[in-house]
């Protein structure tokens, strides 16, 4: 125990906390900024950053693709918390509708490589696409 995965770990678990963190904390100053604005602004972006990557015919472009995304995400989810707790009534809506927020947010991770195995074995797939054989440098062109 404490060794170098045990370091690695904890570093990585520690910057997604800060990251989680400070979607919450971005929350105080939202409400001058404009939620809606902000979060269509956002999911526009994301939206059509997401076609960029299906359609990416390289690598890097996918690169480019996930980094418009990360913008997109960047504006999007703070905003989305910040409305949702701007609609609450009362204090205990406010608590349960965050904890439905981050629930269902939670669950998305999980989600993706459960997805992504079913329409491998749909598909036949391996699982090792052209693009990661590229990144691997093991690009067969």
């Amino acid at each position: 125990m404490g060794g170098p995965r045990t370091c690695l770990t904890l570093a990585l678990c520690a910057g997604y906390f800060l990251v989680l963190l400070d979607v919450s904390v971005v929350n105080v100053a939202l409400p001058a900024i404009g939620h809606r604005r902000i979060v269509l602004t956002g999911l526009t972006g994301f939206g059509l950053s997401s076609v960029l990557c299906a359609l990416a015919p390289s690598l890097g472009l996918l690169v480019i693709g996930r980094a418009l995304q990360g913008v997109g995400a960047a504006l999007m989810l703070p905003g989305t918390l910040a409305m949702l707790t701007g609609s609450a009534d009362d204090d205990g809506e406010q608590t349960r509708l965050v904890a439905l927020w981050a629930a269902i947010g939670g669950s998305a991770l999980p989600a993706g490589p459960l997805i992504r195995a079913r329409a491998d074995r749909r598909d036949g797939v391996s699982g090792d696409c052209e693009l990661q054989r590229e990144a691997a440098g093991t690009h067969s062109g």
